[in-house]
């Protein structure tokens, strides 16, 4: 199993707790958190870095935010996540790809 894939829709209710007067724990952020804790913790996980391969990024944008995982082959380097701020949400799906590869 890839666990780089999803990772932005399993963390996404855990993301919305952080918003001003959000945090409202509930049967869906446990789960979120369950199914997060099953994600990363699980091996394989993240792999050290061979600088003698090609490094691979793969970005993806929904529509609450967007991410990006560095890897080679089929191991995961690092991940990264992030809501949409609000000035990104009237760009193009294209634009926003391109704001999770900055």
């Amino acid at each position: 199993m890839d666990r780089s894939k999803n990772y932005g829709a399993i963390a996404g209710p855990l993301t919305q707790l952080l918003k001003r007067d959000a945090f409202q724990w509930s049967a869906a952020t446990e789960a979120a958190f369950t199914a997060l804790k099953a994600a990363l913790s699980g091996a394989p996980i993240l792999h050290l870095p061979d600088f003698s391969k090609e490094f691979v990024v793969d970005c993806d944008a929904s529509g609450s935010g967007f991410g990006a995982v560095l890897h080679q082959g089929m191991g995961p380097l690092t991940f990264f996540s992030r809501p949409f701020m609000a000035r990104h949400l009237k760009v193009a799906a294209y634009e926003r790809e391109l704001i999770s590869l900055v």
